[in-house]
């Protein structure tokens, strides 16, 4: 028998741990620890809105696959945040698998009420297909389709 212990074998990632994950919300500037993928730990009230102590985060759809070239399965999170306005921000995260724990490692914004129409992870980069604004686009209707990707490099996600 050996005298060392061995650590335990880090397990996948899951939906359920992502959905119960926390994360650094980039337009508020807070971390929020998710329950069941939503965070409002105060319902909307005037007294809540009017004081800019409202807010309301949603995970959106996931995706697995490796980000960072190691064979390990990482994922990329949709994150939907409202601070009870008429905005909703979009943000992609990146997270890494910390002995079988989800570990927020990075986001990138965006924008405000963009459409996601799919989110992947394809050789190593974060694929989203989404709607966002044109230049004349009101804030209620993006019309531009685009495809964004992004890859981890570290602590940031970078445009490709």
């Amino acid at each position: 028998m050996e005298a060392a212990a061995q650590a335990a074998p880090e397990g996948p990632l899951s939906t359920r741990a992502l959905k119960d994950g926390a994360y650094r919300i980039m337009i508020f500037q807070q971390t929020v620890k998710l329950k069941n993928g939503l965070y409002e730990p105060v319902k909307p009230s005037q007294k809540a809105l009017l004081s800019g102590k409202y807010l309301r985060v949603e995970m959106g759809p996931a995706a697995l696959g490796d980000l960072t070239g190691d064979g390990r399965e990482e994922a990329a999170v949709i994150l939907r945040s409202s601070g009870g306005g008429s905005g909703v921000f979009y943000e992609v995260a990146a997270v890494v698998n910390k002995e079988g724990r989800p570990v927020h490692q990075a986001s990138a914004e965006l924008g405000d009420r963009v459409k996601i129409h799919h989110l992947a992870i394809q050789s190593g980069m974060i694929v989203i297909d989404l709607t966002t604004h044109g230049p004349d686009d009101p804030a209620c209707c993006p019309t531009v389709r685009k495809v964004v990707r992004y890859r981890l490099a570290g602590n940031k996600l970078e445009p490709r």
